[in-house]
């Protein structure tokens, strides 16, 4: 037979060559494997970093709030008691605040007739809170009264079904206001703005991807500049996950983003 009679040197020559055809082609789908993996979690860190992006397309509100905040955001009894705030973050934790990004005077978003609200509360003295929604021509939609306990703490006020719609396209104020022990017309509270928008085709494909995990929901609604979706949905995973540490870290990142970072500690509460 021919091949048995090559000269050595060719066979000696052949031999490193044909392990490295060997070895190459296994080199390189391992190589192509690692790079996938790489590509797909990088991708998915990427995705899961929760970041809002405010939609520079939305025009300015057509109603206005006043300031945001009444007096201290403090009962008269804590008044007389709290020490004054020696920095910004004291300032933050001693008051009243809604949970929204840049100021109460923007309006931000929602995709749902329904949507969910919240609300920093400090350690106050307070017996309950109650959540008003007013219309824009500043008609009272819905009201409701919820017990204190425990605070400080972020209340999540869900707008329930038997509420009105919010239309699409309309800007609507929210309330939270402190029910301290000795009422008075100067109790603290706190507002909002809410519009609800019709849903793009991103936010259609959200809807439809089932495959998603909810810290990537979120990290998705937050993206595309759906505020309260995102803060209600990263809310609702740091209440029955507070020792996950990609929920965790994703709830003060948003907070952070937002100027809200002080307070990223502070339990939930429904």
């Amino acid at each position: 037979m021919v091949w048995t009679k090559l000269p050595q040197y060719l066979v000696i020559l052949s031999t490193p060559l044909f392990l490295e055809l060997v070895i190459i082609p296994g080199f390189l789908t391992t190589a192509h494997a690692q790079s996938e993996t790489l590509t797909q979690t990088t991708a998915n860190l990427s995705l899961q970093k929760v970041t809002f992006e405010p939609r520079p397309d939305q025009p300015r509100p057509t109603i206005t709030v006043g300031g945001g905040r009444r007096n201290d955001g403090k009962c008269s009894e804590d008044r007389n008691t709290s020490q004054p705030p020696t920095s910004d973050r004291q300032s933050l934790e001693q008051h009243l605040t809604p949970i929204l990004p840049s100021s109460v005077s923007d309006v931000h978003l929602t995709v749902l007739t329904h949507p969910t609200f919240l609300v920093y509360v400090p350690e106050t003295s307070a017996k309950a809170v109650e959540f008003i929604l007013e219309d824009p021509d500043g008609v009272e939609l819905y009201r409701i009264g919820m017990n204190l306990k425990n605070t400080p703490s972020i209340v999540s006020i869900g707008l329930p079904a038997t509420a009105p719609e919010l239309e699409i396209g309309k800007d609507y104020k929210w309330i939270v206001a402190m029910v301290c022990q000795s009422p008075s017309p100067e109790d603290p509270f706190a507002e909002g703005l809410v519009r609800r928008i019709q849903p793009d085709s991103a936010l259609n494909r959200l809807e439809n991807a089932k495959h998603l995990e909810p810290l990537e929901q979120v990290a998705v609604y937050a993206k595309l500049g759906i505020w309260y979706e995102a803060s209600a949905k990263l809310a609702a995973l740091r209440n029955t996950q507070p020792n996950n540490p990609s929920v965790v870290l994703a709830w003060e990142q948003l907070l952070q983003d937002v100027g809200l970072g002080a307070i990223a500690d502070v339990p939930v509460k429904n």
